[in-house]
């Protein structure tokens, strides 16, 4: 009986054991299974990205983009500068070729042909009153002076002058001396004007007319000595409309017993 109780007993201890060895098998297992749900149902921790190197990387990028887009704006807009001052340069250039072509060139030296021939026309038409002896008197071609008028001078006639236009420059529309010859009545008959710039006889001639074709005298009897140079606008000069001397002015005063102004 005894033998059976014990038995009993270690059979109950045994299978005591065995159950504590069994559950604690169970719990190991599930340990070990939950460790491995858990290994792979944990997120793998990645390596995390360096932030600052790719901001750094990105902010290089940038300002290499920047600076590449600022050398092309800059380049651009030299370009279009360039073009625009080869484009004003070549408009230039093309106006001054425009400018001085041929037929310009030509315009301008028949300009300078033509001055000439406008001046002595100015001169002829500025002498048609003083075709009237009187109106030579109203400007004062006719007051007293020592040298107005002048004695009669062959192939010249009488000199009236204009004592207030001896001033000393050369004026077209003022001729200082006007020419008379007197006509078979004895009447005064203009036939030319005469300028008369005094000055000492080592000064330099007045410039005058255009061209060369104006030659001044210096003529000490004229003002205390003056450049003088007639102008035959009226009475045609064989001669030229410049010379001295005009062979169709009689060498004597044919009314020698006129009565002058």
């Amino acid at each position: 009986m005894k033998t059976r109780r014990k038995m009993t007993v270690l059979s109950g201890v045994m299978f005591a054991v065995a159950m504590m060895l069994s559950s604690c098998s169970k719990e190991d297992a599930t340990l070990q299974t939950e460790f491995l749900v858990a290994s792979e149902t944990e997120p793998k921790t990645a390596k995390e990205p360096d932030f600052q190197l790719a901001l750094g990387s990105e902010s290089q990028v940038t300002s290499q983009a920047g600076s590449q887009s600022s050398q092309n704006s800059e380049s651009q807009t030299t370009s279009d500068s360039e073009s625009e001052g080869g484009s004003e340069s070549e408009s230039q250039v093309s106006s001054d070729s425009a400018s001085s072509s041929p037929s310009d060139q030509q315009s301008a030296d028949d300009e300078c042909n033509e001055t000439l021939a406008d001046q002595l026309e100015t001169v002829r038409k500025l002498a048609i009153p003083f075709h009237s002896f009187k109106q030579a008197e109203k400007v004062g071609y006719a007051d007293p002076s020592p040298f107005n008028p002048s004695p009669y001078v062959p192939h010249m006639g009488f000199h009236y002058t204009n004592g207030s236009l001896l001033d000393g420059t050369f004026e077209l529309d003022k001729p200082e001396i006007l020419l008379y010859v007197p006509n078979e009545q004895g009447k005064l008959k203009l036939v030319g004007v005469e300028y008369a710039v005094p000055g000492p006889p080592d000064s330099t001639p007045p410039e005058g007319f255009v061209g060369n074709e104006d030659h001044w005298h210096y003529n000490p009897n004229v003002a205390g000595g003056a450049w003088t140079l007639h102008v035959w606008v009226v009475l045609e000069n064989p001669n030229g409309i410049f010379a001295e001397l005009n062979p169709n002015v009689p060498a004597e005063n044919s009314a020698e017993d006129c009565e002058l102004p």
